[in-house]
Formats: structure tokens, C-alpha cells, sequence
């Protein structure tokens, strides 16, 4: 710690010559323009239109093997799950959203794609990670193979009994029930 009023001759307590300013560009991209002018905040204008496409990824849901089981410790191995999400076994779609309306395009869309299996229908929120997306499960699909063929099931998250019931696929704009 240095003396008040002193000459500080330690160069590796200097600051930033910007500290305080506002940065011109962050992770190799242009910052936005602040939204506050004169105190109040200017409107949100999306670059998204009203129809544009949707990024729709659905995930394999599958059962842990006992060795990955096994790698982790033992405290937590009471407490944890035993499902595996996503990897290698994900498929993604950019989808109109007329074609995953209702709960009937959704199974009718996954039957004709996918195969057998329980899968989570993820779409992407609004939440940023380091890849610029966040996916959010908002419904459960079930494909079961039966004589007549594929038959498919959709579950949104609202029926569902967790803890996810406000990420449902009635609060998104082209949602048209079912």
C-alpha cells in the first residue's frame, strides 16, 4: 500500500487509461448504442420480422451407461439423474413457424424426421452463453415404431410435473394451441 500523496513507482498498480469509459468493442463485435436517452429508454426495435424462420433443435434422450454413472462421485451419485441429454445425438431444423403450430404439425413434423425414441424439443431463449444462444426444452416428443408406422407424442412443458412450467409453448407468438 502506498502513502497518501506519495510518487507511486510501481508500474503494475497503474490503471487502464480507459477505466470508467464506455468500450467501443467487446468479443471482437461492435457494442449496441445505450437505449437510455434524456433518462428514458428508447423503444426495442428486434431485427427478427414476424415470420422469419425458427432455429428448432430436438434432443435423444437416453439412459446413462453404468461407466459414465460410475465417474462421478459418490455424493452426488444419489442426487443426480441418470438420463443423457443432447451430444452427438441431436438433430437441428430451421423450420417455418406454420409447420410447428399445433401439437398434430409437431408430431407430424418429428415422425417424418426423427426416429424412435423420447426426444426434447428445444428452442433457443434468450439467455446469452459464450454461444450467443441459450437452447430451453419447452416440450417432450415420444416416438414409438408400431405396425401402421411412427406414432408420435407431444408433451408441452405445461403438462409436464417439473420445474419448467413458465418455459411453455403457449407463451410463444406463433403458438396456435392444440
Amino acid at each position: 500500500m502506498k502513502t497518501k500523496g506519495a510518487k507511486d513507482k510501481v508500474k503494475y498498480r497503474k490503471r487502464r487509461s480507459d477505466f470508467g469509459k464506455k468500450r467501443k468493442f467487446y468479443a471482437g463485435r461492435k457494442t449496441k448504442p445505450r437505449r437510455k436517452v434524456n433518462g428514458n429508454y428508447k423503444p426495442y426495435i428486434s431485427k427478427r420480422n414476424r415470420d422469419d424462420p425458427i432455429h428448432v433443435e430436438f434432443w435423444l434422450v437416453r439412459d446413462m451407461s453404468h461407466q459414465g454413472f460410475m465417474n462421478f462421485h459418490k455424493s452426488i451419485r444419489r442426487k443426480m439423474g441418470k438420463k443423457v441429454y443432447g451430444g452427438k445425438k441431436k438433430r437441428c431444423f430451421i423450420v417455418d413457424p406454420s409447420e410447428i403450430e399445433t401439437k398434430e404439425k409437431i408430431s407430424d413434423f418429428a415422425c417424418d424426421f426423427l426416429w424412435e425414441g423420447k426426444w426434447l424439443l428445444m428452442l433457443r431463449g434468450n439467455a446469452k452463453n459464450k454461444y450467443y444462444n441459450c437452447p430451453r426444452a419447452f416440450a417432450q416428443v415420444t416416438i414409438r415404431d408400431t405396425p401402421e408406422g411412427f406414432k408420435c407424442r407431444v408433451i408441452p412443458n405445461y403438462y409436464c410435473k417439473s420445474k419448467r412450467r413458465h418455459r411453455s409453448l403457449r407463451r410463444l407468438w406463433w403458438w396456435r394451441g392444440g
